[in-house]
């Protein structure tokens, strides 16, 4: 049984594959960056303002949207689209998200349902693959 384990945050992921929990090791199958998501709020956009609309009609006066939400979300689809591709591929039969309970949300809107899904809410960003596969067995049962 190969498992997939994804490590990530707003800007960073790891991507891990393992045939046991237990037995190890992790292997790094893919290492991601997201430096836009890093940035500072104002050098991510070009038009100060945002989007106009006409007052009293449905999206009314100035309209703001964070840049800093909007690349956080192109992270996740991108994370997304490799997990689910993995998944049509059947390169895992088991898959498990270390992340924030936030950047999970945005990351589990962009994914099929998963049967074998397991999410940690931890963010364990930074470890190495032996301190990561220590707290992981751990954690799981």
């Amino acid at each position: 049984m190969h498992i997939w384990v994804l490590v990530a945050n707003a800007s960073e992921a790891t991507l891990y594959e393992t045939k046991s929990l237990y037995k190890g090791p992790l292997t790094i199958l893919k290492q991601l960056s997201y430096k836009e998501s890093r940035q500072k709020g104002e050098d991510l956009i070009s038009d100060r303002f945002g989007n106009y609309h006409e007052k009293n009609s449905p999206g009314s006066a100035f309209e703001r949207t964070d840049p800093k939400k909007i690349e956080r979300e192109k992270f996740a689809i991108s994370l997304a689209e490799v997990l689910k591709k993995g998944h049509a591929q059947h390169h895992y039969e088991q898959l498990i998200i270390v992340a924030g309970a936030h950047f999970y949300g945005l990351l589990k809107q962009h994914l099929p349902k998963i049967s074998n899904l397991i999410h940690l809410n931890k963010e364990y960003i930074g470890l190495s693959e032996k301190e990561l596969f220590s707290k992981l067995t751990t954690l799981l049962p």
